[in-house]
């Protein structure tokens, strides 16, 4: 895969194609000037980048503390593949290159999509598209995510890939003519955008145009990265063993033992103790706590002991 990266002079041309264009040129990155601290947007040969890059131009600029290198998937330039030193890499693609990169990747991967992918973890899949595939525990299903979002937030952040199916989003947010009638609404989908941004490990984006041309599905896919920045900017390192987190111990006439729950000091994301292992602990939410206090065992704790 051959990248030609897109220079300054050419963003600017970019930009005057929108009038209310609020990035700052000062973070567009030329070709040599890719420090550690940047985030590689790169869109498929399949892709209208122009049209791509013109949508993501209309937002706002609150990135002050990183570098966004843009770039273009051109079959004529040598194979490269991605760049080193990247924080993660977003691509602009569609479903030959999402399934190319489920191929090559054996790393923790999660799916949005209204399909259940085998062998991955799925968020957002809908039943009635699914006939014949069986789920995982470790799946969402679109009813569960839209009772509550935040169920999204533990299962995303220790993978190290994720892939947005635009299809996971209702036709009537997304334009995209072979969408749904059904789906997540395109504030859900951008908290979970920032949510992945949030992952310490994430390396691959992938969000699949399904062969769009239009301008609404590229602008649903420019939200989408840039709910994504957001939450990459705003993450907070922390460890579930840090000594200035609450602890709480929760019995229950169930189990032998009492169950751990922390709670992150300074960002508020919580975490179980694994039960088998004292040392490991498994992201999860406060509800899952709450739970616990109430007498229910949460499905989230459940999967660790049960098979």
């Amino acid at each position: 895969m051959g990248i030609r990266w897109i220079d300054k002079s050419l963003v600017k041309i970019i930009q005057d194609m929108s009038k209310d264009c609020h990035f700052n040129e000062r973070q567009w990155l030329s070709k040599d000037e890719h420090p550690l601290n940047t985030i590689h947007i790169i869109c498929s040969g399949n892709v209208d980048w122009k049209l791509f890059y013109g949508q993501l131009c209309r937002l706002s600029d609150n990135f002050k503390s990183i570098h966004i290198a843009l770039g273009y998937v051109d079959t004529t330039l040598a194979e490269t593949g991605f760049p080193e030193g990247a924080a993660t890499t977003i691509f602009i693609g569609d479903h030959e290159s999402q399934g190319h990169f489920l191929k090559i990747s054996d790393q923790s991967q999660c799916v949005v999509s209204p399909f259940i992918s085998q062998g991955h973890i799925n968020l957002g899949y809908q039943r009635q598209h699914n006939s014949g595939r069986l789920s995982q525990k470790s799946d969402i299903s679109l009813g569960h995510l839209i009772n509550n979002i935040k169920v999204a937030e533990p299962t995303l952040r220790e993978v190290n890939s994720l892939f947005f199916d635009l299809a996971a989003i209702r036709r009537s947010d997304t334009g995209l003519p072979d969408g749904f009638l059904t789906g997540l609404n395109i504030y859900e989908a951008c908290k979970i955008a920032r949510y992945a941004g949030f992952a310490h490990n994430l390396g691959l984006y992938h969000i699949n145009l399904n062969n769009a041309t239009a301008s609404q599905p590229f602008e649903a896919a420019a939200l989408l990265s840039w709910y994504f920045i957001e939450g990459f900017v705003s993450n907070i390192e922390e460890s579930a063993v840090d000594p200035s987190n609450n602890v709480f111990y929760i019995n229950s006439h169930y189990l032998e033992k009492p169950i751990t729950f922390v709670e992150g000091h300074k960002s508020g994301r919580w975490w179980i103790q694994d039960p088998y292992n004292d040392q490991a602990y498994i992201p999860c939410t406060r509800n899952d706590y709450e739970q616990m206090r109430k007498g229910h065992i949460p499905d989230r704790y459940l999967s660790l002991i049960i098979d």
